[in-house]
């Protein structure tokens, strides 16, 4: 700044060097360039009225130095002598000025590596907030899940299904169904009615391919079972299904790998005489073996001929309820009317005296409501029509004669 000074100005111009007739402007002074001036003028600046005097003189003094030095080098005989005098001077200005700018430059990398260390800092800080803040996500959503298991475990459908829907909303977890369905068999003695539970849940939910994850799941657990797989669950499980026209429509095997073999079980067993599986499902899940009354009461075609109907009629009389036991024998009626026709009195004779023992069981419970009461009166006015003349007091009055 001092040499481009030292060229701009013309002193023959003026003849007062701290005349200032210059127009105004600002000029910034760092507190390098202060200890600079101070330096210079060896005397104490203050940043007040007198700064810009102190600064003109010091400008003063140095083109003063400077004009001398020229004019000595102009006058001496010895112009190398001058020339070094000159170069001197000009030597120390350019010291000054190297020495202000490594200050400046010094300043600047203090201030740069500050500034670097301080973004450092706050971005380690930053990074440490984020890890803590990840975690904590990470344990509500760890809770979240905790609840929702809880919750399918004691069978809160509706709170399984709000916690359910918030941790979807806070993870991408891949796993969730595998965790459920694990869930379900952490205590064996529970595992049934947490898989029921489970059932209830997905029958509930909204997305379809979520259900088909979830009831495949489960019909790998259930098949892995046979308590489960031969019992009311895999009975349960299927009717579930089948419900669902979106998940029945998409994969009906999840409804016959478990329902075919469950039915034909049941069915092979009640013709044997052993009724305890199918009273089991009768007396746990009415509503869903009020779905299978029908089929588990109709006997094959192929095999009518050869059952032992004696052995098989009475198990509807150890169905818990008086309805249930009027839907088997009213299929049961049907079936003697297609099936025998010509010779039906054998079968009817044994079915008049369950129907009996049914009616008994209505008086004992008091099971005197008006569908109930309807369905045997229309279930004993079926007997007249195989043979005119002969109602269901006839077949009755014969089975107690072949009973002594």
């Amino acid at each position: 700044m001092c040499w481009l000074a030292l060229h701009a100005v013309d002193p023959s111009e003026t003849e007062n060097p701290f005349e200032d007739e210059i127009p105004q402007c600002k000029i910034t002074i760092s507190p390098d360039m202060m200890s600079s001036l101070e330096a210079a003028l060896q005397t104490k600046v203050q940043c007040d009225g007198d700064l810009w005097d102190n600064f003109l003189l010091h400008y003063h003094q140095t083109h003063q130095n400077l004009t001398e030095c020229v004019e000595r080098a102009s006058g001496d005989d010895s112009p190398d002598t001058a020339n070094e005098t000159c170069q001197q001077l000009l030597d120390d200005v350019q010291r000054q000025m190297e020495q202000e700018h490594r200050k400046q430059a010094d300043g600047l990398e203090q201030q740069l590596h500050a500034a670097q260390m301080e973004t450092k800092k706050q971005l380690n800080e930053k990074v440490t907030l984020q890890r803590e803040i990840n975690h904590l996500l990470y344990e509500r959503n760890e809770l979240v899940l905790e609840l929702l298991l809880a919750n399918i475990a004691i069978g809160d459908i509706k709170q399984a299904l709000a916690n359910y829907r918030v941790y979807r909303a806070k993870t991408t977890d891949t796993k969730l169904q595998e965790q459920i369905v694990r869930s379900v068999y952490r205590v064996t003695m529970y595992q049934d009615q947490r898989l029921l539970n489970l059932i209830n849940f997905v029958q509930q939910l909204d997305n379809v391919e979520a259900k088909l994850i979830l009831y495949r799941l489960m019909m790998v657990e259930i098949q892995k079972r046979p308590a489960q797989r031969n019992g009311y669950i895999a009975a349960v499980f299927a009717l579930a299904v089948k419900a669902d026209q979106e998940v029945y429509a998409a994969e009906q095997r999840l409804y016959t790998d478990l329902m075919v073999p469950i039915e034909t079980r049941w069915k092979e067993q009640l013709a044997n005489g052993n009724y305890k599986e199918v009273i089991e499902f009768a007396i746990k899940q009415p509503k869903y073996y009020e779905q299978m009354q029908t089929n588990l009461a109709t006997v094959d075609k192929d095999k009518w001929a050869g059952l032992n109907f004696a052995q098989f009629v009475p198990y509807l009389n150890s169905l818990p309820k008086a309805m249930q036991r009027l839907e088997a024998l009213k299929q049961i009626m049907a079936q003697i009317r297609e099936r025998n026709k010509q010779n039906p009195k054998a079968h009817l004779v044994l079915t008049a005296k369950q129907v009996d023992i049914c009616e008994q069981f209505m008086n004992k419970t008091k099971a005197n409501q008006n569908d109930v009461i309807r369905a045997l009166n229309n279930l004993k006015g079926e007997f007249v029509k195989f043979t005119p003349g002969k109602d269901y007091n006839y077949y009755l009055a014969e089975s107690r004669k072949a009973s002594g």
